[in-house]
């Protein structure tokens, strides 16, 4: 009966309100909608509004019955779990590790603040590096425990919900360490399986690792 294109209409000029009153007039704009593939309803009636697809994400499962990766993180480099007096250095970490990638943009410390404020400290971990370099955290994973999708699901899950490695870190498996390192304390946890989204067009090939 139309309900949905009418809200729909509403959104978007709500959104350009809401771009014209944040007076960044002299930045690109752009509204922006995330939608399941299988929500074929959704795309249509956005399809019809004149949205397009423009990335994919794709969600990855991994069953922790299984056998796990060995991975250990390079020479000089420490990891162990999420430490609250490390978190503007895992900021500045995470700003590094995102710079130039699509869609994303600097985190603030008042946005990573309530970013941080929602993981959980026992399966979120940084790397900490030895070496002189542009700072002690040098790549971070940091987790959450959904509980409330528990029962849906029908199962217990741990998600990684950010993950990352400064530039001048890569190259040395330490991503998979961090990742190899969650996964084991979310075994702990007697979770059945590990979760995350990853853009299918990461510029550092995240998608293949």
């Amino acid at each position: 009966r139309g309900l949905g294109r009418a809200l729909l209409s509403w959104m978007e000029g709500r959104g350009r309100q809401a771009l014209v009153e944040s007076g960044r007039d002299h930045l690109p704009a752009r509204l922006a909608v995330l939608l399941d593939e299988n929500a074929r309803d959704h795309r249509r009636v956005y399809a019809a509004a004149g949205f397009s697809p423009v990335r994919w994400y794709t969600d990855l499962q991994r069953d922790l019955s299984l056998p796990l990766p060995a991975a250990e993180p390079p020479q000089f480099v420490r990891i162990h779990p999420w430490d609250p007096a490390l978190a503007e250095e895992a900021r500045l970490a995470h700003n590094d590790a995102f710079e130039g990638h699509w869609n994303e943009e600097p985190a603030t410390p008042e946005r990573w603040a309530r970013t941080t404020g929602g993981i959980d400290p026992g399966t979120s971990f940084l790397a900490v590096s030895d070496d002189d370099g542009p700072g002690p955290v040098v790549g971070y994973l940091l987790s959450s425990l959904p509980e409330q999708n528990w029962p849906v699901a029908g199962y217990a899950y741990a998600r990684t919900d950010l993950h990352g490695v400064r530039r001048a870190a890569r190259g040395r498996g330490l991503a998979a360490a961090l990742l190899a390192t969650a996964m084991a304390a979310y075994r702990g946890r007697e979770m059945a399986y590990a979760r995350l989204t990853v853009d299918a067009a990461h510029p550092s090939g995240a998608f293949g690792m």
